[in-house]
């Protein structure tokens, strides 16, 4: 069993599956009864910054994979609503 520090979880570069920069991990918050990692709290990236305000919330079921270097979640663990043209449905 790997462990991680919380020093090493925060800053930590998220991926998604299709390695697409979601952004850095800027904090997590913990079940007390399980004691387990409940939400990772996710700064967005360049990319996504302008498109959501304030931290992304990515819960461990979404978590592929974790190691010292990166996080890997699932490529839908962000959903970005696409504005439709005008006069279309969204």
């Amino acid at each position: 069993m790997a462990v991680l520090l919380s020093q090493n979880l925060i800053n930590l570069p998220v991926l998604t599956e299709s390695g697409e920069d979601v952004g850095r991990i800027a904090d997590f918050e913990i079940d007390t009864d399980s004691q387990k990692i409940s939400t990772y709290l996710v700064k967005p990236g360049r990319f996504l910054s302008g498109l959501f305000s304030g931290n992304l919330i990515i819960k461990p079921a979404q978590v592929i994979t974790i190691s010292q270097e990166q996080m890997i979640v699932e490529d839908n663990a962000v959903k970005v609503k696409i504005a439709a043209p005008a006069g279309q449905p969204a």
